[in-house]
Formats: structure tokens, C-alpha cells, sequence
């Protein structure tokens, strides 16, 4: 299992991942994984997330993501958002 969410000291996960940076290797480094396998097993996790029936579900994925179902990559650094501002 991939952790997203592990923060070092007072830092949240969107002040470590610099503009331009990659956030899947970022993922990796944290979880001292090769970078193909935090992509590999993060959009097997996106893949399923997307796919809830549950209505409550698709309607937070519709107001995080207007646009549609995410990469991996936008949806690290959406939720890193999300995370800085404490929502």
C-alpha cells in the first residue's frame, strides 16, 4: 500500500513538492518504491476510486475534478492542495 498522506516534521505534502517537480516520484521516494511502481499501483487506486457507484462519491469527484477522471499526477497535487488548506 502506497501512503500519500505521511508528512515530515510541520511540512505538508504540497511544500515538498516543488512546481515542476514530479509528485509520483515523490510518492515513490516516500514510500521507497520504484517510481513505475507508485504510478502502476496509484492509478490501479485512481482506477477503482473512479469507478464507486456511490453518488456521494461521484459527486465529490465532480466538484474536485470538473474536468473528469484525473491523472495520477494532478490528483496528488489536487489533494496536496486540498491538504495545505486544511479542507
Amino acid at each position: 500500500m502506497i501512503a500519500i498522506t505521511e508528512m515530515e516534521g510541520s511540512k505538508k505534502m504540497n511544500e515538498w513538492i516543488p512546481p515542476g517537480d514530479d509528485p509520483v516520484e515523490w510518492v515513490a521516494m516516500m514510500n521507497a518504491i520504484p517510481t513505475g511502481e507508485a504510478l502502476h499501483e496509484m492509478q490501479r487506486a485512481l482506477d477503482a476510486a473512479w469507478n464507486n457507484p456511490d453518488p456521494a462519491i461521484r459527486a465529490s469527484q465532480r466538484a474536485l475534478f470538473p474536468g473528469g477522471k484525473p491523472s495520477v499526477e494532478e490528483f496528488i497535487r489536487v489533494m496536496a492542495e486540498r491538504a495545505g488548506r486544511g479542507s
